[in-house]
């Protein structure tokens, strides 16, 4: 698809951990608290950052070595996200130049929001603590909806929220399904190389309309290189 076709985008959405913030750092120390629990080795940030996207289940399956049919699976999952909505989410931040691209969307009144299957008891923390609630215009998380990603409700429901149409939005984000969510919502997708891809997976042949290195990469897509 030409890049020339991002100039007639009306509204931009983003995933939330892994595309639009750095959401890892808070689950590696919770993940690791809860290895000492069970008397395991902590793991490297690298090891755990490809399950954060997967969600509670995949961190405990990736970080723990424990299979949903595990008779402890569950009782180290609420244990996983009790530590995490104790934790103070005190490692979250924008990605590198994230907020660049957003002030570029505010200057060009650009509407743009936050489509996540974070439940939004944790959400709504991050996103407050980032200031982000002043400027998006939509947070749309699990409870939102009937069906989250990869069904495209939540992203239609983010476009009439903009005022804007589907085919004129576009969505960012690091997993397959944001972009399975993308095309049946009709918008234009891109996938970036910056986040918690799973294990085994290429975000190349997700087969997303576009897909980006860094925001800088992003911003230059949409409105060209921010370093000159």
């Amino acid at each position: 698809m030409s890049q020339n076709s991002l100039h007639a985008i009306e509204a931009v959405f983003f995933d939330l951990d892994g595309t639009l913030v750095d959401t890892a750092p808070d689950f590696v120390c919770v993940v690791n608290q809860l290895r000492r629990e069970h008397s395991l080795e902590p793991m490297l940030p690298e090891q755990v950052n490809p399950y954060v996207s997967i969600g509670s289940g995949g961190l405990i399956t990736g970080c723990l070595g424990m299979e949903v049919t595990h008779p402890s699976f569950e009782k180290a999952r609420e244990r996983l996200l009790k530590l995490y909505g104790e934790s103070g989410y005190h490692g979250a931040t924008l990605f590198p130049n994230a907020d660049l691209f957003l002030n570029t969307l505010d200057q060009k009144k650009i509407p743009w929001g936050i489509i996540t299957n974070k439940p939004k008891r944790f959400a709504i923390p991050i996103i407050k603590k980032l200031n982000l609630h002043l400027r998006s215009i939509c947070l749309l998380c699990p409870e939102h909806v009937k069906d989250k990603k990869p069904a495209p409700e939540s992203l239609i429901l983010a476009a009439k929220y903009a005022k804007k149409p589907a085919s004129a939005s576009f969505y960012l984000g690091d997993h397959l399904r944001d972009i399975q969510a993308g095309f049946a919502a009709g918008m234009k997708t891109g996938s970036v190389a910056f986040g918690y891809i799973p294990p085994g997976e290429n975000p190349l042949e997700w087969s997303a309309d576009f897909h980006f290195e860094d925001f800088n990469h992003i911003h230059t897509a949409f409105f060209g290189d921010p370093r000159k």
